[in-house]
């Protein structure tokens, strides 16, 4: 009976740094909404409009997620061990789209985007949006 031997497992050092690091976050928690503030808007008018997400287990600065829209590095504007506040502008065009490439910017049309934050945990629960945007609908 011929012995057979198995190769050890490599780890790269930086996968073996993130699997570390991940264990010692907080509870290692994905961050979860509880309220999305205001719930509705309406862009047509050119007026910004700045949303209050309510929630726990956010980062310092995290990632927003409006519909296809990512929108990078949202400070956490007030922290306690039970609750997280985020504020955002929600966003009027695709400018910020991730694969728009070099397609010239368009308004967002009007409908229902989900709204969720992501951290170096997770990704959130999704809450929903109404945007209206005049005559622009949403396909």
């Amino acid at each position: 009976m011929k012995a057979t031997f198995m190769k050890p497992h490599v780890l790269s050092t930086g996968a073996l740094l993130l699997a570390l690091s991940a264990c010692h976050h907080r509870g290692a928690l994905a961050p979860t909404i509880e309220t999305v503030t205001p719930a509705a808007a309406d862009v047509s008018r050119g007026e910004q409009i700045t949303v209050t997400i309510v929630g726990r287990d956010f980062d310092a600065l995290n990632t927003v997620r409006f519909g296809p829209i990512a929108l990078r590095q949202v400070s956490r504007v007030s922290h306690s061990r039970t609750a997280s506040t985020l504020r955002f502008t929600v966003p009027v065009n695709d400018e910020q789209q991730p694969d728009r490439g070099g397609a010239p910017v368009r308004p967002l049309a009007s409908g229902r985007y989900s709204v969720q934050v992501i951290t170096a945990r997770g990704i959130s629960n999704a809450f929903f949006f109404t945007l209206t945007n005049g005559s622009v609908d949403r396909d």
